[in-house]
């Protein structure tokens, strides 16, 4: 896969975060800022654990899978972390089956405006073209685990972590 396919997959699994935004602020925006706020603070190793866990949760959902089927399908895939194929099977895994589900249950429940179809094209153009979000996330992409950038990378991990959080209620 090339680097440009890479960033438009990047974008897109992003962009679906946005819909967050949908729910009641009253519910977000405490959610987002105060797991924004502890990540500052945690150790690193300490957030990897905390958005690994929380996915098991999220993804578990996607296709009806057992906790237990999730984590051991997710097992190999975290041993082998560094392995660039392993991030690649994640990275598809987002972006052929997580996102287009949040998409197609969003619009289910929501109607199709020119709000709701804005917000995530606005996300995905801009991860698609700020060179700087799209390299940190292609950076976190490729080297998972590795410090890179700590305040950016926890900044990113809050976010995940957030979106997770919020789709668990």
């Amino acid at each position: 896969m090339n680097k440009y396919m890479e960033k438009i997959m990047i974008s897109f699994v992003a962009s679906h975060g946005i819909l967050d935004t949908h729910i009641s602020p009253y519910l977000w925006s405490p959610i987002y800022s105060s797991i924004t706020l502890l990540f500052y603070f945690m150790n690193i190793n300490t957030i990897h654990l905390a958005v690994y866990l929380g996915s098991i949760h999220h993804f578990s959902k996607d296709l009806d899978l057992s906790y237990l089927t999730i984590t051991m399908s997710s097992l190999p895939l975290i041993y082998y972390k560094d392995n660039h194929i392993s991030q690649k099977m994640i990275l598809y895994y987002l972006s052929l089956i997580h996102t287009p589900i949040a998409y197609y249950q969003f619009f289910k429940e929501n109607e199709i405006t020119l709000c709701t179809l804005s917000l995530p094209l606005v996300t995905y153009v801009s991860v698609l073209k700020i060179k700087r979000f799209n390299d940190i996330l292609l950076q976190m992409l490729k080297n998972p685990g590795k410090d890179i950038r700590r305040f950016e990378q926890k900044l990113y991990l809050s976010i995940l972590f957030s979106h997770i959080v919020l789709q668990s209620i």
